[in-house]
């Protein structure tokens, strides 16, 4: 599910103020195709994962051949949505498993 790409990038080494000296930044991302979805635009994050981590993403990017952005928004969203449910009931999240047997997840 991609969503439209905001080709705006914000930096934190810009100055507060026009006074001020700013450090120069990247230029803009340019698409020679107009953005696809629909969700609205979308904001640039740097993040650090650990080697686990991104060994997994890895992973299930290749597995779901999906880009790793969409991997990431779609845990993001899923993860939300599991809390959501655990919070209304007491905690834990069951799996209940092709087998028969059930998982409990619980959030601390």
């Amino acid at each position: 599910m991609p969503d439209v790409v905001d080709t705006m990038r914000i930096d934190k080494n810009v100055a507060p103020d026009a006074s001020a000296p700013a450090t120069k930044s990247a230029p803009p991302t340019i698409r020679s195709e107009p953005p696809v979805g629909g969700g609205g635009s979308l904001t640039r994050v740097t993040v650090n994962l650990a080697p686990r981590a991104m060994a997994a993403l890895e992973r299930i990017s290749a597995r779901s051949a999906t880009t790793k952005t969409d991997v990431i928004n779609r845990g993001l969203l899923t993860l939300e949505l599991i809390m959501k449910i655990a919070e209304e009931d007491g905690g834990g999240v069951t799996i209940k498993r092709g087998d028969g047997k059930e998982s409990t997840i619980y959030f601390l």
